[in-house]
This record gives structure tokens, C-alpha cells and sequence, in this order.
């Protein structure tokens, strides 16, 4: 599949402020000097609110969203049933991969572990950071859920 680059993007993203700061020079009857600190003065704004936004998600999901969205993961294994680890050294993908290929686990949770294998491959393809957290998230209640100090620790 073609994902359009980051320069395309940007173009595309860059016209509105183009337009702004045009629009601002003919309005004031400013010369391409008026037009230039304009569109600074857009895109630094635009700098200053992106950092805002980014700094506030990631305080939010520090302070609160890492948890919250640990414990749903822990309540969907609960739900599910999934078995507890087997081997203290798996992760959770080795975990999901034991379950898909096992056919002693009920079709039911093998098929919910494929889907949670490709729900987590589309987070990733949304940006690295998400598909970071996630991974994170589901590490994370793997170990609430399924401790490793409490599955086997051969190899």
C-alpha cells in the first residue's frame, strides 16, 4: 500500500497558512515582508499549540491514561479467559502466538488473540508513539494478569 510521504502532507497542510498570511498582506497592502511575518507568526503559534498538545497527552496519559487503559486490558483477558503465561521469559507477543497456535485453547480465544495481534498492528501503522503505548498497555497487564513469576522458567 503507498502512504503518502511527509512532504506531501506538509504541502498540504502548509496551503491554509499560505493563504492566511496572503490574505493578511493584500488586506493590510503590506509587501512580501508583511506577508513573511505573517506566516512566522502563524506557524509559530502553530509550533506553540503543538507542543502544548503534546505535552498535555503525554501528563494525561502518565498521570492517568497509562493506567486506565492497563486495567481495561487486564478486565478484556479477565473476560476472556485467557490462560495464564506460560513461560516467564514470553512476552505478550510470544504469549498471543502460544495461543493462536495451540489447539487445546477454544477456537473462541484463539480467534481473539489473532484479533488483538491485528488490532494492535493497525495501532502501530497510526503513528510509532501509539503503536508504542499499546504494546506497553498489553505488556504491562500481561504482567498483572499472567505474572511471570508465577509461569514456568525452563526455556
Amino acid at each position: 500500500m503507498n502512504q503518502p510521504n511527509l512532504i506531501t502532507i506538509s504541502s498540504f497542510s502548509l496551503i491554509p497558512y499560505l493563504v492566511v498570511a496572503w490574505g493578511y498582506r493584500e488586506m493590510t497592502e503590506g509587501d512580501a515582508n508583511t506577508f513573511w511575518i505573517a506566516l512566522s507568526v502563524l506557524l509559530g503559534v502553530r509550533l506553540f499549540f503543538s507542543v502544548t498538545e503534546t505535552l498535555g497527552n503525554v501528563l494525561y496519559w502518565r498521570l492517568y491514561g497509562r493506567k486506565l487503559a492497563v486495567g481495561n486490558a487486564v478486565a478484556y483477558l479477565r473476560a476472556s479467559e485467557y490462560p495464564p503465561r506460560q513461560y516467564a521469559h514470553d512476552n505478550f507477543g510470544n504469549y498471543l502466538a502460544r495461543i493462536q497456535d495451540d489447539p487445546q485453547y477454544p477456537a473462541a480465544l484463539r480467534r481473539s488473540a489473532v484479533e488483538i495481534e491485528h488490532m494492535l498492528a493497525m495501532i502501530e501503522q497510526l503513528r510509532i508513539s501509539v503503536g508504542a503505548r499499546a504494546h506497553s498497555t498489553f505488556e504491562a497487564a500481561l504482567d498483572v494478569y499472567a505474572p511471570s513469576s508465577q509461569a514456568s522458567h525452563r526455556l
